[in-house]
């Protein structure tokens, strides 16, 4: 996967496409997603229908040990378009 391309991300909840911008602050194997776009709602004007949106991605579990949520992790599958 090379700057520019466009993947397909998935997980148990949701699928999405977008371009990909790679940079060597990440750890090979992570992707990172910004909190604030992909809004489904015409008012949130900067971020509606732009990028997708980090929790489409992530099941909401609590964490049985203390209660607290998984509310930013997730394991996703990268791919491709068109590869």
């Amino acid at each position: 996967i090379e700057d520019g391309d466009e993947i397909e991300i998935t997980s148990s909840e949701f699928s999405g496409k977008t371009r990909v911008k790679v940079t060597e602050r990440l750890e090979p194997t992570s992707i990172y997603l910004p909190s604030h776009y992909g809004r489904m709602i015409p008012e949130q004007q900067t971020s509606y229908g732009v990028g997708l949106s980090q929790m489409d991605f992530v099941p909401f579990h609590i964490e049985p040990g203390y209660g607290g949520t998984m509310s930013q992790e997730v394991i996703v599958t990268v791919s491709k378009v068109g590869a």
